[in-house]
């Protein structure tokens, strides 16, 4: 019904588009065919009539966009296009394409998801609901217990959703657009219209909204690991909680360091660091230890922009955490800029992730400076295209040692809204 709902509202906003298009076409039309220029009032009616259209592009972009989430979180509920996960398994799945072939549940499912992105897999497709599971703690052995940390009480929604306790950009807040079939353009307004003050007769001055577009388009990300295949062959569900972490931590750690640093060049995507336009706050000629002062120009930059959002917060380098935990906030005072159990920095939340760079230069300091980023990470788009992760396993390259490699492909980007939702200090030294 709510599908119904969206296809309905949307259908209007399109026809009322189409009226208004017309019947500005008819105003110049008029005046062509009249050979004249027009007239005021027909001059005023054709610009409230441009305004009009530019407002409904953004009303029928931002309905089409509901539609698709609202399609997703049904998605997610009902486990993949409507079809139950009951019996899914990923472990099985690997099992059987080691051994030349895939068939039973695993074999529709893959196979559902190629009809409809219309395109074959090198291997096998996993769903991104896949990976909706609830985990308790779980013990492996020679991993200094890594996997059963990232495993503990950790909830996870879907493929993008699945990767948010991991990745430090949407656990801040980034905007997650999951399952899209082909490039998304979300227009944005580069700059707001203004008034102005007038005699009683005299002519406003022309003002119209900047529309420009933020393109999201498929780059390929991608990893391989290796699995023993006694690992494979065991079919527990700890095995396939080991199994289904491994392979989103295959695509996530990459995903994050694009949305924090990406350079935009290849087929990279760029992200917020590299973003030109966010506000930047110096720390020295060489680099320079955080201040207090610093953390709160970082919150000015983006506050004198009125790009601050519902709830900005801090990102930085368990590093920087380290510095700002032995560091005052003023001369000759005890009071530390970042205390035990402190839960904001100059009132705005805070996260430390290793995913921000600690490797920056600034002058003479060459390969030792930190980032730091406030920001609305709202503002930050992340899109995965396709309706799951191609899969491929290879029981051959590795066959000598009893080995499986496992070689894991998805399509995404990373998109930034607005520049001036963020403002970074690049050259921190923490050490």
């Amino acid at each position: 019904m709510r599908q119904i709902s969206f296809d309905m509202k949307i259908k209007e906003l399109k026809e009322n588009r189409g009226a208004l298009v017309r019947k500005a076409d008819n105003i110049l039309k008029l005046a062509t065919t009249e050979r004249r220029a027009l007239t005021g009032t027909e001059e005023n009616s054709f610009e409230s009539i441009k305004s009009e259209i530019l407002r409904l592009d953004q009303q029928i972009d931002t309905e089409d966009y509901s539609m698709k989430m609202d399609t997703l979180r049904s998605e997610n509920r009902s486990g993949s296009f409507g079809m139950s996960l009951e019996g899914y398994s990923v472990t099985r799945a690997i099992q059987m394409a080691g051994q030349g072939r895939l068939d039973g549940y695993e074999a529709e499912i893959s196979q559902e998801i190629a009809r409809r992105s219309g395109k074959a897999p090198d291997g096998f497709y996993v769903p991104h609901s896949a990976f909706v599971e609830k985990r308790a703690g779980m013990s492996v052995s020679n991993d200094s217990g890594s996997y059963g940390r990232n495993n503990v009480g950790l909830e996870v929604r879907g493929f993008i959703d699945a990767l948010r306790p991991m990745l430090a950009v949407a656990q801040a807040g980034a905007t997650v657009m999951s399952g899209l079939t082909s490039n998304v353009g979300i227009p944005r307004q580069a700059a707001a219209s203004t008034a102005s003050w007038k005699g009683e007769t005299a002519n406003l001055d022309e003002q119209t909204p900047e529309i420009e577009q933020l393109l999201l388009t498929p780059k390929r990300i991608g990893s391989w690991t290796k699995y023993s295949k006694q690992l494979v062959a065991q079919s527990s569900p700890d095995v396939e909680a080991f199994v289904r972490n491994d392979l989103l931590q295959a695509i996530a750690v990459g995903f994050d360091l694009a949305a924090i640093a990406g350079t935009g060049t290849g087929d990279q995507p760029k992200g917020i660091l590299n973003t030109a336009g966010i506000g930047n706050v110096i720390g020295g000629t060489n680099g320079a230890a955080p201040t207090w002062a610093n953390l709160v120009a970082l919150v000015a930059e983006i506050s004198n922009a009125n790009a601050t959002g519902t709830n900005p917060s801090f990102l930085f380098s368990t590093k920087v955490e380290g510095k700002l935990r032995t560091t005052v906030k003023a001369p000759l005072t005890e009071t530390l800029i970042l205390d035990e159990d402190q839960a904001t920095l100059v009132g705005k939340p805070w996260m430390a992730s290793n995913n921000v760079p600690d490797n920056l230069d600034k002058g003479t300091a060459t390969g030792i400076c930190s980032a730091i980023i406030f920001g609305n990470f709202a503002d930050v788009v992340l899109a995965s295209f396709g309706d799951g992760v191609d899969v491929i396993v290879d029981p051959f390259t590795l066959a000598t040692s009893g080995q499986t490699r496992i070689v894991v492909n998805s399509l995404c980007d990373v998109g930034i809204r607005r520049a001036a939702s963020f403002s970074a200090m690049k050259d921190a030294l923490s050490a």
